[in-house]
């Protein structure tokens, strides 16, 4: 009898491995969604994975939006409630979302990695697993007592939507046509962070008609997603810049900036964590300062400006000074090469190999073997 009862559990916990995962992911925005991407296209594929989505942008008549971001076929929608009333296998999600409360893996990533800090935040403990960008990340979770040192949940991964990029597959010429820029033209990237003290609302438009006026440069504009979110923004800004009819001034089309990095021999911002990505390229950066961002409450307990915040170039203080900023990182590209690349290093673990190591994770996680991945 005891023989039978451990036969049957057996092949009950057989019966298990051999069904279809249930993998649940969700997302607030389309760069979250990008983010996710490069993991989700594998499971995607594999047919023993069932994908379920839930997110909210623009208000939940926008999921189809989102999910076009990954261009993903078979994939269920759920609404919220649906969402946290599914028993998964693993739940993958890039913002500290509680939506896959009753999956038996939670997996969380990020969408990158400012200065600011404020994805270090202790809702991080409630997942089993944390894909780490990188070594940076690993120290400021643990410095700011998130997790303990040693933490067998943190994983170091990566990030995989800058693979491409790291590997220099990107195709940087076709990128310049796409932005307008011709054969030897400057292209800046102008690429500001979300928010009420953003330097687009602080000097923005004063700061673009300035760029403009040089009339040697084309200048790309890459708008944080709250940016074009009326939810979240009282300013269509997509609509306010392209009314201005600014020469030599284009908007990027599409949330995924790689392109835009890309392109861009110069990168404009000023907190935004496109700002370490581009470190991965090692070419100039200059940062519109934004003292009123850097002294509000929302940052005061993970701002970061001593490891490499705003080292790694050169700061502007008024919109007039961008020439100065721009005219010196355009003679000497190396100034800041050395701090950029020790910054790369740091933020990111191995680029160029993440995807492979998230998808890895991720079966480990569903206990599956791994399908055969691109080396």
């Amino acid at each position: 009898m005891v023989r039978f009862a451990r036969q049957s559990r057996l092949r009950s916990f057989a019966q298990r491995l051999r069904a279809r995962r249930r993998v649940l992911f969700s997302a607030s925005s389309p760069v979250s969604v990008l983010c996710l991407r490069p993991l989700l296209e594998a499971l995607a594929r594999d047919p023993r994975i069932d994908l379920f989505f839930t997110g909210e942008y623009r208000g939940r008549d926008d999921e189809a939006e989102l999910l076009a971001c990954a261009a993903l076929s078979r994939v269920n929608v759920l609404g919220e409630n649906e969402a946290k009333a599914l028993r998964g296998d693993l739940y993958l999600c890039p913002d500290n979302s509680r939506a896959g409360k009753r999956c038996h893996c939670r997996v969380l990533t990020f969408h990158g990695v400012s200065f600011k800090g404020r994805s270090l935040v202790e809702r991080a403990r409630w997942f089993h697993r944390v894909f780490l960008v990188g070594p940076y990340q690993r120290r400021r979770l643990v410095e700011l007592g998130v997790f303990p040192e040693g933490d067998a949940r943190l994983l170091d991964i990566g990030m995989p939507k800058l693979d491409g990029l790291a590997r220099g597959a990107v195709d940087r010429g076709a990128a310049r046509r796409e932005a307008g820029a011709g054969p030897g033209e400057t292209c800046v990237l102008y690429a500001p962070t979300w928010g009420e003290h953003s330097s687009l609302v602080t000097m923005g438009e004063a700061l673009l008609a300035e760029l403009s006026a040089r009339g040697d440069v084309k200048v790309l504009i890459k708008l944080h997603d709250h940016h074009v979110n009326p939810e979240r923004s009282a300013v269509d800004w997509a609509e306010r810049l392209r009314g201005q009819g600014l020469p030599n001034v284009v908007l990027h089309q599409g949330p995924d900036v790689v392109p835009a990095l890309a392109a861009a021999d110069v990168l404009i911002s000023d907190a935004s964590s496109v700002t370490q990505e581009f470190c991965l390229l090692d070419r100039p950066i200059l940062f519109a300062d934004v003292p009123e961002l850097f002294a509000s409450e929302r940052y005061q307990d993970t701002l970061d400006l001593e490891t490499w915040g705003r080292r790694i170039g050169i700061t502007f203080r008024a919109p007039e000074e961008v020439h100065a900023a721009l005219e010196r990182s355009l003679r000497a590209p190396g100034e800041f090469s050395a701090l950029r690349r020790q910054a790369a290093a740091d933020v990111f673990y191995h680029p160029g190999e993440a995807t492979r190591r998230g998808v890895l994770a991720l079966y480990r996680a569903l206990r599956l073997s791994a399908p055969p991945l691109p080396a």
